[in-house]
C-alpha cells in the first residue's frame, strides 16, 4: 500500500493503496479479511482488524465510528508482533484470511518478505495469507515467497493503486500462503497467471 509510486519519478504520497479489482478478489476468496497488518486510513480492503504503524496519523473519532461496524483500528507496529497470537479466529469460518500490501522499497521489501514468511510457517490449518508484492524476481528477498509460498499469481499488465494518477512502474505478485492454492487460482485467475508451488 505505500511507496508504490505512480510514475519512475519519486512521487509526493507513500499511501497508495490495494486496487478495487485486487479487493473485489480477495472478497471473493475469504468473504472478508481478518487482519491487515500494513494499512492507513485511506484503506478500502475493509479488514476487521487494521493495524498501521505507531507514526502514523489515526483520528480518534474515525477509530470508534469505524470499530462499531465492522473495523478495528490501532496503532501497531507488524514487523515486531506476532500476528497470529493477535488475531480472533473463527473456527466455524472455512477461510480466515491475513492480507498484507506492505510497505515498497529495497530496505522494506527485504524486511516484510522475511516477516511474512515466517508468519506463514505458524498458521493453522483454517488461516490463509495472500501478499501483494512488486514482482522482482531477480532478489534474494522475493525467494522467501519462493520457498513458503503455495501459490503465485503473476498479474498481468501494471496495476493502478488507488490514489495513484498513474499505473505502477513495476510488475506485482499476488503470493498465497495456505491449503487451498486451487481455490486461489480460481479466484484470482483473471488477474494474470496463477502456479502453485
Amino acid at each position: 500500500m505505500r511507496r508504490a509510486q505512480g510514475k519512475s519519478v519519486a512521487a509526493p504520497r507513500s499511501d497508495w493503496c490495494t486496487p478495487v479489482n485486487v479487493i473485489e478478489k480477495l472478497e471473493q476468496f475469504a468473504g472478508q479479511v481478518l487482519l491487515d497488518p500494513a494499512t492507513n486510513p485511506q484503506s478500502q480492503v475493509r479488514a476487521k482488524m487494521n493495524w498501521v504503524r505507531p507514526d502514523d496519523q489515526l483520528d480518534p473519532q474515525f477509530v470508534v465510528r469505524e470499530a462499531g461496524e465492522y473495523r478495528k483500528w490501532m496503532h501497531q507496529d507488524a514487523l515486531e508482533a506476532d500476528w497470529i497470537d493477535r488475531l480472533d479466529i473463527n473456527p466455524s469460518v472455512t477461510r480466515n484470511l491475513i492480507y498484507v500490501n506492505p510497505p515498497y522499497g529495497r530496505a522494506e521489501n527485504k524486511a516484510w518478505a522475511r516477516k511474512i514468511a515466517e508468519q506463514a510457517t505458524f498458521m493453522p490449518n483454517n488461516l490463509a495469507m495472500i501478499a501483494l508484492v512488486p514482482a522482482n524476481t531477480e532478489t534474494n528477498w522475493f525467494h522467501e515467497y519462493w520457498r513458503e509460498a503455495d501459490a503465485i499469481c503473476f498479474v498481468r499488465g501494471r496495476l493502478k493503486f488507488l490514489g495513484a494518477q498513474h499505473v505502477a512502474d513495476f510488475a506485482s505478485a499476488l503470493v498465497y500462503f495456505g491449503g487451498e492454492p486451487g481455490w486461489f487460482r480460481t479466484c484470482f485467475g483473471k488477474l494474470g497467471v496463477c502456479i502453485e508451488l
